[in-house]
């Protein structure tokens, strides 16, 4: 009796193979397609029927032909353009702080310069970042602009050629137009000393200036306000008040500035002022002190030295500055004006618990022709407290200096009471 024995497993496909051809036929197919693709890889790439477009300065374009009919209806050749080609012609713009330790800064629009807001001796906060105090201020950098006087306009435009293989189609014929360009370096006309044009330098005030209640006395000449802020002291925020950086500009140069601070106090509650810390300060060419009463009754004026390096350096956040001497520095910079390395500051200083008036009034001797030293720090600095005796003539300049604060003072102490 024979015994049934189970089918390998290759037995089993070979029966299948052979009873399925289809699957064969499948099978076969895709082993010989398969072996094919790895033999001969496709290249999977797209070609585009249509040319590649040509290099620019290849290209050409010749534009149709127009005629113009005139009124006797006979066509007459378009009028050549006056205007010059402006494809290749291109535009540079102009790029845009000591008072308030806590004063925060922002650099106000040139063209339309505001009233702003003046710094005070003690702790303030403004809407920017607070910053160090007056005689310790750092410069800025002052870029040039590239722009061209109003007075070029009225010239004929100058003709600017195409690409060799351009051809600039028929322009109408078009006047130039008369426009006052705004260029930071301007001429200086019989109403305009600055150097700037008025779009620039904006609205200027002589004799005082209104803020905050008070009419601020201002010297002679013609001031244009830089930078302002809203202000308020740091450890009373209800005492609050503006702080204004203004500048007298004179043949694209700083000849003069201010910072003026002014603050009042809650009419219901008034607290008063933090004592004014400068009338003590050993560093002072000269100190005027009529009573320092904390959080009451202070008058006291003073002279130092201000060292303006440090502004060049006003586009940096790492640069301790006070905030409206920054942002006044950036406009400076933008209107291309340059100020000497030291200035000499009177520093009036008036308060009661109402409110307080604190102005800083910054002097060029350059424009005595008193000439400094060029140092690296303001210690070294000839004008700096002690230094100033070792110089005769700067002596002289800051006795003439003390002279006018001597003058001064009492307009200013009348301009605080009266903003009562």
């Amino acid at each position: 009796m024979s015994t049934l024995r189970p089918l390998s497993r290759f037995t089993t496909a070979t029966a299948l193979w052979k009873r399925a051809p289809l699957w064969r036929f499948t099978l076969l197919s895709t082993m010989l397609l398969l072996l094919l693709a790895l033999l001969y890889p496709p290249h999977m790439e797209l070609r585009s029927s249509q040319a590649l477009p040509p290099v620019i300065s290849q290209a050409s374009y010749t534009p149709p032909r127009q005629a113009n009919t005139s009124a006797s209806g006979s066509p007459t050749a378009a009028p050549k353009s006056s205007m010059p080609d402006t494809s290749s012609a291109s535009n540079t713009q102009a790029p845009s702080t000591s008072a308030p330790n806590d004063l925060p800064a922002a650099a106000t629009p040139p063209s339309t310069p505001q009233p702003t807001q003046p710094p005070t001796s003690t702790a303030l906060t403004s809407r920017a970042p607070s910053v160090s105090a007056l005689h310790d201020v750092p410069p800025a950098v002052t870029p040039q602009s590239t722009q061209q006087p109003s007075a070029a306009l009225n010239a004929p435009a100058p003709s600017v050629s195409a690409p060799p293989s351009l051809h600039a189609a028929p322009q109408p014929i078009a006047s130039p137009a008369h426009l006052s360009l705004a260029t930071p370096n301007g001429q200086p006309t019989e109403k305009n000393a600055s150097g700037i044009d008025s779009a620039l330098i904006g609205r200027t005030y002589q004799n005082e200036l209104l803020m905050n209640g008070f009419k601020v006395p201002l010297p002679q000449g013609e001031w244009a306000v830089l930078a302002s802020f809203t202000i308020w002291i740091t450890k009373s925020p209800q005492n609050k008040g503006m702080t204004y950086f203004l500048g007298r500009i004179e043949k694209g140069r700083l000849a003069g500035a201010m910072i003026v601070n002014a603050l009042r106090s809650p009419a219901d509650a008034p607290t008063g002022f933090d004592e004014f810390k400068n009338c003590a300060n050993p560093d002072n060419i000269y100190t005027s002190k009529e009573e320092i009463v904390p959080f009451d009754h202070q008058a006291c004026w003073v002279m130092h030295s201000l060292f303006t390096p440090p502004w060049q350096q006003w586009g940096d956040k790492a640069m301790q500055m006070d905030s409206v001497v920054r942002a006044a520095a950036g406009d400076l910079a933008a209107k291309g004006v340059t100020y000497s390395q030291d200035l000499v500051a009177v520093h009036f200083y008036r308060s009661e618990k109402w409110g307080v008036l604190n102005a800083t009034y910054l002097f060029s001797p350059e424009e005595e022709g008193v000439r400094s030293n060029v140092v690296p720090t303001f210690r070294d600095s000839d004008w700096f407290g002690p230094n100033v005796q070792k110089f005769p003539e700067k002596v002289a300049y800051t006795n003439k200096l003390k002279a006018w604060g001597e003058s001064f003072w009492p307009r200013f102490k009348a301009a605080f009471d009266a903003g009562r």
